[in-house]
Order: structure tokens, then sequence, then C-alpha cells
């Protein structure tokens, strides 16, 4: 075996020992060490035909990670994903089934409850839509927030 090519191996195995990576992350972090275009596509196709790296996986997992951990709305999860490398088919397909309109407004009321009770004495709505915004929620979810916090006077 080419001693290049498993010298690249290595260091994905590496990468990969800290954290998920997609494939495009992967191949810029071998582009900024030096190695050849030719061979980092050549090892990650191996690996992803070995099982070893995939996309959806990555993007899946990634999505998981966010909504228990940090959640964020649909919007800064595509934005964070592709600048990721990951392609729409894959993000959008992801989205679909781990992301639906009603969890996101699950999400997206628990988060404005959390901001409103931090921010007790400013019950500013327009502050609260931007901080929703700014964590990737739709206008239309927004909205829907906005209307069921309005309604429980929240807000």
């Amino acid at each position: 075996m080419d001693k290049e090519l498993q010298e690249i191996k290595d260091q994905i195995f590496n990468l990969l020992s800290y954290r998920e990576r997609s494939s495009y992350e992967l191949k810029e972090r071998l582009l900024q060490k030096g190695y050849r275009e030719e061979k980092i596509d050549e090892a990650i196709e191996y690996l992803q035909d070995a099982g070893y790296l995939n996309d959806r996986d990555f993007a899946c997992k990634w999505i998981k990670y966010r909504l228990k951990h940090r959640p964020r709305g649909r919007y800064l999860l595509i934005k964070e994903l592709a600048a990721k490398g990951i392609g729409e088919e894959i993000i959008e397909r992801t989205l679909k089934d781990l992301l639906d309109p009603e969890k996101e407004l699950e999400m997206g009321l628990s988060l404005a409850r959390k901001w409103l009770n931090l921010n007790s004495r400013d019950k500013d709505t327009n502050k609260l839509k931007r901080y929703l915004y700014n964590k990737g929620f739709s206008p239309d979810i927004i909205g829907e927030i906005i209307l069921i916090l309005h309604e429980k006077k929240m807000c």
C-alpha cells in the first residue's frame, strides 16, 4: 500500500478519535497539513466504502446532539451543516426525519420561556423575536411562539 495513503488514513482516524467529522471537514484539515488532494480523495472514498465515513450519519448525529444540548431552529442547523460540507439533499432529508414543525415549535417555546425568565424585567417582544431568529427559527415559528406566549400572558 502507498505510504502517503496509509498516513492520510491514520490522520483521518486520529481526527475522528476526537469527534465525528464530515468528509469535507476531513479533506480541509488534511489539505492544511499539506497532503495531496487526489490522495486525500482516495483515502476518503476508501473509508466511505468501508463504512467509517458517512455524511448522512454525521448529519444525523450533529442534529440530534444540537437538539438535545444546544437547541436551535431549522435555519441555523442548515447553516451549520452546510458549513461542514453536507449536501442540501442530505440536510433536508435528515431534518425531515428528526425535526418536525411541532418539535421545532416546542423547542422555540422552551427557549422563549427561558429567555423571558432571564429577562423578567424586559418584556420587549422585538428583542425576543430577534433572539429566536438568531437561534435559527423561521418567522412563521416565531410568530406562533409569540402568539402562544401572548395568549398565556407571558409576553
